[in-house]
């Protein structure tokens, strides 16, 4: 988390330090110095102390891949987590091109940047008291009303200030949405199924971020910025509706639950 925040700080200036470092095409320097940054994160992952499995998660039982998938808990944490992320990496990765394209100077694009890595990243010191509080079912439900909010601000103007609020609200919602997510999944599955369900997760929502970045410059350069905003709003509403009807199952099991007790 803090890494994260130093990020936020770190990243965007070092952005605009390094672009002018070396001569044309633009952003070559910026580009050189994240090679540099990569290189000593690979290294530092390479030297990661991380504990070898339990004998319990080594030779438990674990079910398939389709009895898995038939829990709504674990389809609902993936789904939620993916359409999060995905609508999270569309709307940043295109806010350059949109802040260029209304005549913002890279400065501002920075700081914007900045704002909502921060957004991102700084909220996390205090979301798992509200997971702990609430539930996982109010805090991604809180995290789509955000995601929502971020689209309708877009349609308002494309003033710094309106970038500003709109990227923090995004960085939110992202948080809120992808911590509970990500603690909602841990919920189902046995220690021994561990890898196989996280495993699962990541690739499916690391994948979508993926095509969403891929996809950010095509749709702002079809769309335009407004419309880009305005085309998250079902995939908001598909979350919603499947957390939602998440937690009414999981209401429904604990009444059933006390009343056979």
């Amino acid at each position: 988390m803090a890494g994260g925040v130093l990020a936020a700080v770190l990243g965007p200036n070092l952005a605009v330090w390094s672009n002018k470092l070396l001569p044309q095409p633009e952003f070559l320097g910026a580009f050189a110095a994240l090679v540099a940054l990569y290189c000593v994160n690979l290294a530092l992952i390479a030297s990661l102390p991380l504990p070898r499995p339990t004998l319990e998660e080594q030779t438990g039982l674990r079910r398939s891949y389709r009895q898995l998938f038939q829990q709504p808990k674990l389809t609902t944490a993936i789904v939620a987590g993916a359409i999060g992320y995905g609508v999270m990496v569309l709307v940043m990765t295109a806010t350059p091109i949109a802040m260029h394209h209304h005549a913002h100077d890279f400065r501002n694009t920075a700081s914007i940047i900045q704002w909502h890595v921060l957004g991102m990243f700084l909220p996390s010191f205090f979301t798992g008291r509200l997971i702990a509080r609430f539930g996982e079912i109010s805090v991604i439900q809180t995290g789509c009303v955000l995601l929502m909010a971020c689209v309708v601000v877009a349609q308002i103007g494309t003033d710094y200030g309106f970038f500003w609020i709109s990227l923090v609200t995004l960085g939110v919602g992202w948080n809120f949405t992808f911590i509970g997510a990500t603690s909602l999944l841990t919920t189902s599955y046995k220690p021994a199924e561990k890898a196989k369900v996280q495993g699962a997760n990541d690739f499916l929502v690391f994948a979508c971020s993926a095509l969403a970045s891929l996809l950010a410059g095509h749709l702002h350069t079809h769309l335009g910025w407004s419309v880009l905003n305005l085309s998250m709003l079902p995939a908001i509403g598909i979350a919603m509706l499947l957390v939602w009807r998440s937690g009414r199952a999981a209401g429904g099991d604990q009444r059933e639950a006390a009343s056979k007790g």
